[in-house]
């Protein structure tokens, strides 16, 4: 068995982050390019240490011999300051990801349970993010670690085909 190391990350991380970034940017890329642009530079080494100096940031990953594997990337927000809204602090997820050949092992899960304890220090419970409705898998992780739907966002795209599995996915869920 091999042995991981569950740890914050770091800026020194950046490049075993970024290959990590670039097969989830593959995946949406492939499935909306109608939204993403195919670049290189998908993911600055900036823009990362800005997510790492971020004192909202709760960052963690898998290390296995020596390589980050698997990430969970996430912010403590607050809700807007409307009189409609309740006042409260939530944590939004922005990816969780895992290496291709690292997947079905429970790294995910492991990460989400690590985030889950990082929050209850800070007494916040609820957990949010968002998925794209063809990332099925992800959709069954969600579930199967006890997330549910929040809302439903849809689009009409009077100058392009529509995608119709996204249509469908979406009709089913609003079946439920």
């Amino acid at each position: 068995m091999e042995e991981i190391i569950i740890r914050n990350l770091t800026k020194e991380d950046y490049f075993d982050v970024f290959e990590l970034e670039k097969q989830v940017h593959r995946e949406h890329y492939s499935k909306r390019p109608d939204l993403y642009n195919d670049v290189s530079d998908l993911f600055p080494r900036e823009y990362y240490y800005s997510i790492i100096d971020n004192k909202n940031s709760i960052m963690i990953g898998i290390e296995c011999n020596n390589k980050i594997v698997a990430i969970i990337m996430s912010e403590v927000k607050e809700t807007s300051n409307i009189s409609v809204i309740k006042k409260r602090k939530y944590c939004y997820i922005d990816d969780i990801v895992v290496d291709k050949s690292y997947r079905r092992k429970g790294y995910a899960k492991r990460l989400f349970n690590e985030l889950r304890e990082e929050l209850k220090k800070l007494n916040i419970c609820d957990i949010e993010l968002t998925v794209w409705p063809f990332n099925k898998g992800a959709i069954a992780f969600y579930e199967s670690i006890g997330m549910s739907a929040k809302n439903i966002k849809y689009e009409f795209k009077s100058n392009n085909e529509l995608n119709t599995e996204t249509i469908e996915l979406n009709t089913t869920q609003s079946a439920k």
